[in-house]
């Protein structure tokens, strides 16, 4: 079936509130319904209203190549059962229900939904795009609202997540907006980002994923999340990459995402984990003790790019092991005492790049450790300093190896890079200030005007 919208025209479709359906019958149960593979193309406009369920259904597939589309439903908004394929057109989609949809859960090579083109804009009082198997975005200017936003609550049943395919979520490129009460992107598996730039506002995890999240490009911007990027196994190697959690800014465990859901006294739960993770917990809660699970079922690698990170909680959070191979990581992290800016299981090696982390010294601090062959420092000032403090590392001779200007107050410092020698002294001095321009906190080394020197520091 094929609907064109004639150039130049306006055109509506609206439906009753109720249907006289043959018995044992359930369909058609939209405004514009086909059972065939549906495409719709042209130049006008269409206006539906889907008053007694969905607004644009095909009980196959559904190609969308052009128009300007505006759909009001109260149910789902656009929906077909084994593919959403849009390639340009504008789409405006109000929907008590999905916003869109492709729900065919009986075939592995079908239920996936591809964005190629065109500009969406989607608010779903559930998911504003769901698919049974995978999403692939390649283009195109996405903006969706689920659930109220990331300011909503959910109850313990709902599902409003901003973009969810189960099997797995890959972006390779496009403008993508997100606003959501549960996971701004989620999948059941596999969530791979290759490129577009990307803003997400959640009230529970912004990147989320069962067992893997890869990003290997893009730009990816976090306003709002209780996690930032969580999944069993992270790896990042490249991408700019901008967190603000509150609770941890990348996590790694074997968790259900539950943590944008009601409890019963009312309020936002945490994320419950599997053996081996920790235990409820979240700002104000008990972090729980690990479980018997060997670490080495999660791990996060980080290879590349750059990560900056302002976490309630923890910067970097593992139940396994973390590895750094390059890029560069600044974890503003915590200061309630309890998290650290990293926090690992297992070990956290540094092989290159380089890390900047601060908190207010937690019950069970920790720095960088196993066999890393990089020079790695852990340093507590024994008080806590203000934020804006600016904090100077320099060998013997004088030459800096770091400038950075605090963003909270904090009291550890652990920092790695190239440019320290282990078993090396470093001088350390509080204060003073930095010229020029920064990067995150990070200025050159040599744009320092000295503080307070406050004692030394070795490299490990």
């Amino acid at each position: 079936a094929v609907v064109i919208l004639a150039d130049g025209t306006e055109n509506t479709l609206t439906d009753g509130a109720m249907y006289v359906l043959a018995e044992g019958e359930n369909e058609p149960n939209a405004a514009l319904y086909s059972a065939p593979d549906l495409t719709i193309g042209g130049e006008g406009s269409l206006t539906v209203l889907g008053n007694y369920n969905d607004g644009i259904a095909s009980k196959d597939g559904l190609i969308i190549d052009a128009g300007d589309i505006s759909v009001e439903a109260v149910d789902d908004g656009i929906r077909g059962k084994d593919y959403v394929v849009v390639n340009g057109g504008a789409l405006d989609i109000a929907a008590q229900g999905d916003g869109i949809k492709a729900d065919n859960d009986e075939d592995a090579d079908r239920g996936y939904i591809v964005v190629a083109d065109g500009i969406i804009d989607v608010t779903a009082g559930g998911d504003a795009i769901q698919a049974e198997t995978d999403i692939v975005i390649t283009d195109g200017d996405i903006t969706v609202a689920a659930g109220g936003g990331s300011i909503a609550s959910l109850g313990a049943d709902d599902s409003a997540k901003g973009i969810k395919g189960a099997v797995s979520v890959v972006v390779e490129g496009g403008n993508i907006s997100v606003d959501a009460a549960d996971d701004a992107i989620h999948s059941d598996v596999a969530v791979v980002i290759n490129g577009g730039m990307i803003e997400l506002a959640t009230g529970d995890d912004a990147v989320h994923a069962d067992e893997t999240v890869e990003v290997n490009g893009g730009t990816i911007t976090v306003a709002e999340s209780y996690e930032g990027i969580e999944a069993a196994v992270i790896t990042i190697n490249d991408g700019a990459i901008r967190i603000t959690a509150s609770d941890d800014g990348l996590n790694v465990a074997g968790g259900t995402d539950g943590s944008g859901q009601l409890t019963a006294d009312g309020t936002s739960s945490a994320d419950t984990f599997g053996p081996g993770g920790r235990g409820p917990g979240g700002p104000g809660g008990d972090p729980g003790a690990a479980g018997a699970e060997s670490v080495g079922d999660y791990h996060i690698s980080i290879n590349g790019g750059t990560i900056v990170i302002d976490a309630i909680g923890d910067g970097i959070d593992s139940n396994g092991d973390v590895v750094m191979t390059g890029g560069t990581v600044v974890l503003n992290a915590a200061t309630n005492g309890r998290d650290n800016a990293t926090d690992s299981n297992g070990t956290f090696e540094m092989l290159g790049g380089t890390l900047v982390g601060t908190n207010v010294d937690a019950r069970v601090s920790e720095g960088v450790e196993g066999t890393s062959s990089q020079g790695a420092i852990y340093l507590t000032t024994g008080s806590t300093y203000a934020a804006g403090t600016v904090i100077h590392l320099e060998t013997a001779g004088g030459d800096g190896v770091l400038t950075f200007e605090t963003s909270k107050e904090f009291s550890v410092l652990v920092f790695s890079s190239p440019d320290l020698v282990q078993g090396a002294t470093y001088n350390v001095y509080l204060d003073g200030s930095a010229d020029g321009e920064d990067v995150d906190g990070l200025y050159a080394s040599d744009a320092y005007e000295p503080g307070t020197l406050v004692g030394t520091v070795t490299a490990s």
